[in-house]
């Protein structure tokens, strides 16, 4: 993994219908996402040039797509399904790191939000869909 080079998504918001719950799928709602990527991005720093690499653009789009254009009951097949997006599309990636988070939760208590976090390497992942 290029430890010197990171992309940071924050806190990215998304309306999806996702849930275990028939009645979270039907009403929706707020859905906060974290990306992180790692590729070498030396040829970026040294050319300027977007061209030379990922464009956090597309990978806002993409977890835009996933988030609001499909629908899932865990916020694991969530995660998951960006990465799988994200090694499809941008062979540069060498690690993903995806924290998808939900606000409003059943549960009897009070909590900010429950977080599932994937997180693999382009190695694992290809191993693991070979």
């Amino acid at each position: 993994m290029s430890n010197n080079y990171r992309v940071e998504l924050k806190n990215m918001q998304f309306w999806g219908r996702h849930g275990h719950f028939q009645e979270e799928r039907e009403r929706g709602q707020k859905f906060f996402v974290d990306v992180e990527i790692a590729y070498d991005m030396l040829q970026m720093c040294k050319t300027d040039q977007l061209e030379q690499g990922v464009s956090y653009l597309e990978i806002y789009n993409l977890c835009r797509e996933v988030m609001e254009n499909e629908q899932h009951k865990l916020l694991q097949k969530l995660g998951y399904r960006i990465i799988e997006d994200a090694f499809g599309r941008f062979n540069k990636l060498e690690w993903i790191r995806v924290s998808v988070k939900k606000p409003f939760v059943p549960v009897e208590g009070i909590v900010d939000y429950i977080s599932v976090v994937v997180e693999k390497s382009a190695t694992e992942f290809h191993q693991d869909n070979a």
